[in-house]
């Protein structure tokens, strides 16, 4: 009885660690023009964007405002945005690794360890 709780509740923290979608929210953006227009925002690590009722798509600018864009348009943008985080992620892995010779880490590695009296 015992290893089946076990299991089911390493089962539920696996479960609860994976990554979730963004919430979605309705919310008001003002245009360029002045007009306001209600969305719901969407996006994913990479790209952040919000989707009308009708289905259009708006990003939102340096200045706040948010400007219409397509969805060719987006879905390009969403692949250079995430190939620069992959080359990010390569050139800060290369260069911590290339400093200490022992990739990723800092300082002391040091493991855990649990006893379980049976």
């Amino acid at each position: 009885m015992r290893h089946v709780f076990l299991f089911l509740s390493a089962l539920l923290l696996s479960l609860s660690i994976g990554a979730v979608p963004a919430k979605r929210q309705r919310t008001v953006l003002t245009l360029a023009d002045g007009s306001r227009v209600t969305a719901t925002s969407c996006g994913d690590e990479n790209m952040h964007f919000f989707l009308t009722d009708d289905g259009r798509t708006f990003c939102l600018g340096g200045e706040g405002l948010a400007y219409e864009v397509g969805r060719h348009r987006l879905n390009s943008l969403w692949r250079e945005r995430s190939r620069q985080r992959r080359l990010h992620r390569r050139v800060r892995l290369t260069d911590s690794s290339s400093r200490t010779g022992t990739g990723p880490y800092t300082g002391d590695k040091r493991g855990l360890v649990i006893l379980v009296r049976g």
